[in-house]
């Protein structure tokens, strides 16, 4: 008998779980369609498609980072339906790692917003230093050693893509710093 009322006293927990999940897919399902809508409108499928990111059944970049949206959103829903079905021991772990995650995105969009200033700054750096160099002459030291040179291979080019370089390294630094993984930064 008691575990009738048991079985009974879990219907509503049930029930919820069940409205919550079918509120987790039409949430996901949105997530994904404002997604694709932006991405396209944004035309990021050739940046995407530079970072090698292709969903396998469409082969399409933009469909991978809507599904991704989808699978986060509902895992986003997930520990609320195992809390209901009393699956605590199986949603802490769910929900820490969602912890986790959430708590990774501002870091991430730091380190971004680092990558694309210091990249900038980078190329300003290049494009100013480049006449700066021939104006002083650094190339006629290459002339005089006897060296020729193309416009690529010239010291100023040279000297600028080595300053750029040392740019870059700092800047991409810091962007792992930022991140978190000290096991690449600190030796770098």
């Amino acid at each position: 008998m008691d575990f009738i009322y048991s079985l009974l006293g879990m219907i509503p927990n049930v029930v919820f779980a069940i409205l919550l999940l079918v509120v987790a897919f039409v949430a996901a399902k949105i997530v994904k369609s404002l997604v694709l809508k932006l991405l396209k409108a944004v035309k990021a499928e050739s940046f995407l498609n530079k970072l090698g990111v292709k969903d396998t059944a469409t082969n399409s970049s933009i469909e991978f980072v809507a599904k991704l949206a989808y699978f986060v959103t509902f895992l986003l829903f997930l520990p609320g339906v195992l809390d209901k079905l009393g699956m605590q021991s199986v949603s802490s772990p769910i929900t820490g790692m969602v912890n986790d995650f959430l708590a990774f995105i501002p870091k991430l969009v730091a380190a971004g917003i680092i990558i694309a200033v210091g990249m900038f700054i980078a190329n300003i750096v290049k494009e100013l230093l480049v006449p700066v160099l021939k104006a002083i002459k650094v190339d006629a030291l290459q002339e005089k050693a006897g060296i020729e040179a193309s416009e690529n291979t010239a010291f100023s080019n040279i000297i600028a893509n080595v300053i750029y370089g040392v740019i870059l390294l700092v800047v991409i630094i810091s962007a792992l710093d930022q991140l978190g993984i000290a096991a690449i930064s600190e030796p770098a």
